[in-house]
């Protein structure tokens, strides 16, 4: 983050943690981007609760998992690309809007708890 403030990039990082559930909601929606795992390679909760949310996401997907989640809308970046891709997100808010609304697509058809338990039953019933 202080790199890019060095280049002139007007931003705030907000790290969360340690707050009511309230509280970080609060913080959630007043956020442009969400950084989540950069190191784990799969995303987690908190991308889920973002995308959900309307804020795009950077967080590192392993390009062995991609075929699991095909349509993921998040930014993948790991360490060596997180600053490249910030700078993108920063400049381009069509595309942050457009991450956003295809965050709130993803995680709909994705995690939304009926169509989960549904899938579940049909694997119950399948065994």
């Amino acid at each position: 983050m202080e790199k890019l403030k060095k280049e002139g990039f007007d931003i705030e990082f907000d790290l969360v943690e340690g707050l009511s559930k309230e509280e970080a909601k609060k913080r959630y929606e007043r956020a442009d981007i969400a950084i989540d795992q950069i190191l784990i390679g799969w995303y987690g909760l908190f991308s889920v609760e973002m995308m959900s949310l309307g804020k795009p996401v950077v967080c590192y997907v392993r390009k062995d998992l991609k075929k699991y989640a095909p349509n993921l809308p998040i930014v993948s970046s790991d360490k060596d690309t997180l600053a490249t891709n910030l700078k993108i997100l920063t400049k381009d808010k069509k595309l942050r809007e457009k991450l956003g609304e295809e965050g709130k697509k993803f995680v709909f058809e994705n995690h939304d708890s009926i169509k989960i338990a549904k899938k579940l039953i049909e694997l119950y019933k399948s065994l």
